[in-house]
């Protein structure tokens, strides 16, 4: 793990963001270190979004039927309101542009589950 990597991830967990295989997630930001710039801020502009009983999870996401692999931002609550998906449309707006030129690929979604 490159010290960039490593020092993204503290700052990740000491924002309280849950990274469940820490391995994995240093592997795909050091695969796509131009990704890896953008996920502290866009973590950070997610619990300023979405308020105290918001939990971020930080995961890569591997599909079982074709070779394809990406990190995913699930937020979790414990009450989840109606326009979720259109407040996190909003909330990564602004990150688009970057995002779009990335040679990897982020999805920040809700899976609707409760935060462990």
């Amino acid at each position: 793990m490159t010290p960039g990597v490593k020092d993204i991830l503290e700052v990740l967990k000491a924002i309280q963001v849950v990274i469940p295989e820490t391995s994995e997630v240093s592997e795909y930001l050091l695969a796509h270190s131009d990704l890896s710039c953008l996920i502290s801020p866009i973590c950070s502009k997610l619990i300023k979004t979405f308020s105290d009983d918001a939990k971020l999870f930080l995961e890569v996401y591997r599909d079982p039927e074709i070779h394809d692999e990406y990190l995913t931002i699930y937020i979790r609550k414990n009450e989840y309101e109606k326009m979720i998906l259109d407040r996190i449309d909003e909330a990564m707006s602004e990150f688009e542009p970057a995002l779009g030129s990335a040679s990897g690929w982020l999805l920040v979604t809700t899976d609707f589950l409760l935060p462990k």
